[in-house]
């Protein structure tokens, strides 16, 4: 039976989105296309190394007896040379000369911070964060400007801020009544939708009750932040020497004694109709980013369908 002012902001964004080819999320598409130049680019060298250096040319036998020069590097083999090295795999031939072996070195240097770098982007890619909010705190909101904050006018809340002598609520008070255009609101529907359109640049500040029923329900693009502001307690008027007022007053305390107001909050607050937006703590859970789209695996094929490939091609 008690409540008071919170924060409300727009949910940020999750940043992580499964797909097929969510392996290419840990470097931009930037540096996938560099990447593509740099193999096709060192395979060129290596292939225009090859043909001008003596030390690539040799004999190639027949019956005992050399019949004519060959080289190992052609086209196709300085491609599926720079490419076994990019994947970090042998081949059977290896440059001799001095060029081609300064080139190589060059590109299993690169390719050894490219894969440390993916290895390490894509392990913080598959593990579940939680979402980081631009601000966590009432004094965290009070210390910027850069997310302005605002509250129903003429209401509670505003008296609140008005009358306190919280140094913290004092600025912040100061800060709302000085914006231009006003961030105050005619009403909390008014509030929360400007906090959904704001794109993370607004937020409310309103009764928690309200705050976290609006959260449980789609579409689910809002979230509190931080704890309550202050404590305030609901109350049932009776007329003036009613003894209605005690026998009121020993059901409340009954029902929280039994855990029945707890019980009646969640089933309004989050059972019906509500719910929508909980995020649970389940093994389920925490492979969402994984598993997704009714339990339809995505990223996760593309291994396994490359891990059977390779089964297959070591097989032959």
């Amino acid at each position: 039976m008690t409540t008071g002012i919170s924060i409300m902001i727009k949910k940020p964004d999750n940043q992580y989105q499964s797909g097929l080819f969510s392996f290419m999320q840990p470097l931009s598409i930037e540096v996938w296309m560099y990447i593509v130049f740099a193999y096709i680019g060192i395979s060129v060298v290596l292939f225009m190394v090859s043909r001008f250096s003596p030390s690539e040319w040799k004999f190639q036998e027949a019956n005992g007896r050399a019949c004519a020069l060959s080289n190992d590097f052609s086209v196709y083999n300085c491609l599926w040379f720079t490419l076994a090295a990019f994947m970090q795999q042998g081949i059977d031939i290896l440059p001799r000369s001095l060029p081609g072996r300064i080139a190589s070195s060059a590109w299993w240097f690169f390719t050894l911070i490219i894969v440390s770098s993916y290895t390490a982007n894509l392990a913080a890619f598959l593990t579940l964060e939680k979402m980081h909010a631009p601000i966590e705190s009432v004094e965290d909101m009070a210390k910027q400007t850069k997310i302005k904050y605002g509250i129903q006018a003429g209401g509670t809340t505003a008296q609140f801020f008005k009358e306190s002598t919280v140094q913290t609520y004092q600025r912040m008070w100061q800060f709302m009544i000085s914006q231009s255009p006003s961030i105050f609101v005619n009403s909390y529907d008014e509030g929360i939708q400007r906090v959904r359109e704001s794109k993370g640049r607004y937020a409310f500040l309103l009764e928690a009750t309200t705050n976290d029923y609006t959260n449980n329900r789609k579409p689910c693009d809002t979230m509190k932040v931080g704890g309550n502001l202050n404590t305030v307690g609901y109350g049932v008027a009776t007329p003036f020497g009613s003894d209605l007022k005690s026998r009121i007053n020993l059901a409340i305390l009954e029902l929280q004694e039994k855990g029945d107001l707890k019980m009646l909050e969640n089933k309004w607050w989050y059972e019906k109709s509500g719910g929508q937006c909980k995020t649970s703590t389940s093994v389920s859970s925490l492979l969402s980013p994984l598993f997704k789209d009714d339990n339809k695996i995505q990223m996760p094929i593309t291994f396994v369908v490359l891990g059977q490939f390779e089964n297959v091609t070591d097989a032959q």
